[in-house]
């Protein structure tokens, strides 16, 4: 029987083929991942719908990147997000795991 993991892939990829081709691939899987409510422990949408949290990045690296990318690195998802134009906004504490980002 497949795992979950294999069936969230799967539906992944499915979904992803909706997409509109102009779309980057990047772009439509951040966009799947954050409106999968399984994820929204370790990465979700803000109440207004403009930006994004990662609430930790430990398990965002440890689990859920390779259910939608190649990798499951962290410091080459924010790269990644940074060349889309992706921008970390500071909360009120820099040493605060939880982390938002905006893409102005």
């Amino acid at each position: 029987a497949p795992s979950s993991l294999d069936s969230n892939q799967h539906d992944a990829k499915r979904a992803a083929k909706t997409f509109d081709k102009r779309v980057a691939p990047f772009v439509r899987k951040l966009f799947l991942m954050l409106d999968n409510p399984e994820t929204d422990s370790v990465i979700c949408w803000a109440d207004d719908g403009k930006s994004f949290w990662v609430i930790n990045p430990d398990r965002l690296e440890g689990g859920v990147l390779q259910r939608y990318f190649k990798h499951n690195r962290m410091p080459f998802f924010v790269k990644q997000l940074r060349a889309y134009g992706f921008r970390q906004r500071w909360g009120p504490s820099c040493l605060s795991m939880a982390k938002e980002w905006v893409h102005e």
